[in-house]
């Protein structure tokens, strides 16, 4: 074989090796904020989590104290809106939380059946949902997520379904049946749509998650029991690797299409340790950010790095020399 074909050859390896999963070391802890209370910067459980473009944190403060708070990235209490209640602006036990393009703040308020949608000062805008298993309708409004176009995506719990909305609210289409099946779920929780409008499900119940295009249509799905233990919530980073806190007091991160990449974090109360994570959210900087829903706090971890692989013909004829 001639020379040349070898180097071709060993090219396409190196290829091949870059467009593998590189193993990532742990993300460093970086700090935490929030105690037991009522209080400013306090919670009762805090659970869902988002981000904005200014890198400032939102967190639905589930049970009880029935509000959402903001703070810095650094965790300094910004403000708070939100009590307990059926009317707009008050909440039931509010679920999760997504920031749109415009940075509106979106709410599955999950004992009222609804959404409810904000200003990121928290004023009122609208809302939509009420019980039941109409388009429209929520039994246990979960996790929500939005897309590049402000389409608003809710895992319907106990319907075991997604519904996706215009960001005011007009039902567009839904998915989803409960099962073990392609598509269908068991307890559905957290979901996240990438930058490719690729749509991830935690079917929590089925211990996996479950990838959909932006119409419904099954793409592929990760996950045992071994692999997880009831996952919660899920993100993805600027490079498009997924993040699934589990409840088991793990974050496991994958590629894009589920391929284990690695995992931090046990059972505790220490830096780094978990008790019952339940929302997770990477900022603009691709730092981590996870609520620890029973240690009544946020910790905050570095960003990733995102593996490299340094290629030059040089080392290409290396090998074959």
């Amino acid at each position: 074989m001639p020379r040349w074909s070898y180097m071709i050859t060993a090219a396409a390896l190196l290829f091949v090796s870059a467009a593998a999963p590189l193993q990532a070391q742990a993300p460093p802890f970086l700090l935490s904020w929030g105690s037991l209370g009522t209080g400013d910067g306090q919670f009762s459980q805090p659970h869902g989590l988002a981000v904005d473009a200014s890198g400032n944190v939102y967190v639905t403060d589930y049970f009880a104290n029935d509000r959402i708070q903001e703070f810095t990235s650094g965790g300094t209490f910004i403000r708070k809106w939100g009590s307990q209640g059926g009317d707009p602006g008050q909440f039931s036990q509010p679920e999760d939380v997504a920031v749109d393009g415009n940075s509106n703040v979106y709410v599955t308020d999950s004992g009222r059946n609804r959404v409810q949608k904000f200003t990121s000062g928290g004023t009122f805008l609208t809302m939509w949902g009420t019980a039941g298993t109409a388009p429209g309708q929520f039994e246990g409004a979960h996790g929500i997520a939005i897309d590049a176009s402000d389409n608003v995506y809710v895992v319907d719990d106990f319907d075991c379904r997604v519904q996706k909305f215009t960001g005011t609210g007009t039902f567009l289409l839904q998915w989803g049946s409960c099962g073990t099946g392609d598509g269908q779920f068991d307890a559905p929780c957290g979901i996240a749509v990438n930058n490719a409008g690729v749509v991830y499900v935690v079917d929590r119940g089925n211990n996996r998650i479950q990838m959909f295009s932006p119409s419904g249509t099954f793409m592929g799905k990760w996950g045992t029991q071994l692999v997880f233990d009831h996952p919660a919530a899920i993100d993805f980073d600027a490079s498009g690797r997924v993040y699934v806190a589990a409840e088991d007091g793990r974050v496991v991160m994958f590629t894009s299409t589920g391929t284990f990449i690695q995992q931090w974090g046990t059972v505790g109360s220490g830096n780094g340790q978990f008790n019952d994570p339940t929302g997770i959210a990477l900022g603009p900087g691709g730092e981590i950010y996870v609520s620890d829903t029973l240690n009544y706090r946020v910790e905050k971890f570095a960003a990733v790095p995102t593996p490299t692989l340094r290629f030059s013909w040089g080392r290409v004829k290396s090998i074959y020399r």
